[in-house]
Order: C-alpha cells, then sequence, then structure tokens
C-alpha cells in the first residue's frame, strides 16, 4: 500500500498534472490524509478558487465575528467564536449552537 502511494506522490511531482498551489496541498494530503475527504481544508481552499461560478458564497471563515449568514436549507446563523478549529454559530431562529467548518460555503444575510 505505501509504495502505491508513494508511486502517486512521485507522479503527481514529476508530470506536474496539476497547478503548483493544488499539487502543493495535494502532496500534503497524500503525506497526511485526513479522516474525511471534506476534512481537507487546505484542499478545498484552494481548490475553490478555480471553481466557475460560486463565488457569491463565503468561507464561515471569511464571515465576520457576530455576522448573519445563510445556509443552503435556508436557516439564518449568527457566527460566534472559534473553538479549536470549528466555529461556533447560533442558529437565530431556534437559539441553537452549532459547530461549522471554517470552509464550510454559506451566502451574507
Amino acid at each position: 500500500m505505501e509504495d502505491h502511494l508513494f508511486a502517486i506522490i512521485g507522479s503527481i511531482s514529476q508530470h506536474h498534472t496539476f497547478p503548483a498551489d493544488i499539487e502543493k496541498e495535494i502532496l500534503l494530503s497524500l503525506r497526511n490524509p485526513a479522516a474525511s475527504s471534506c476534512a481537507e481544508d487546505g484542499l478545498l481552499r484552494v481548490l475553490r478558487k478555480y471553481d466557475e461560478g460560486g463565488h457569491n458564497f463565503l468561507l464561515v471563515e471569511e464571515v465576520e465575528a457576530d455576522a448573519l449568514f445563510r445556509t443552503n436549507d435556508g436557516r439564518i446563523f449568527q457566527k460566534g467564536k472559534r473553538l479549536r478549529k470549528r466555529f461556533q454559530c447560533k442558529e437565530v431562529g431556534t437559539g441553537r449552537l452549532y459547530l461549522f467548518s471554517p470552509v464550510y460555503e454559506v451566502e451574507m444575510v
């Protein structure tokens, strides 16, 4: 298994298949993979730069403190403090607290 991983890393590095910033994040991810594909925050940030459209959304980490934002299901939240890696946000309608990944895409209200 480890031999296959090093072969993939070597191939990516040798052939420069991706732009330099994406290649760097892929190599970092392959060397130290996260437990989940959606936990690769650095890779998600870099790939987002290459998305066509969808830039009317912000990442939770880009939202100002105490500002309101809307998730894709229509619920409205107020951004709170950072707890280690995630942000604690309060749902305006219910007052319940939720933790958001810093790279979760949201829309400003």
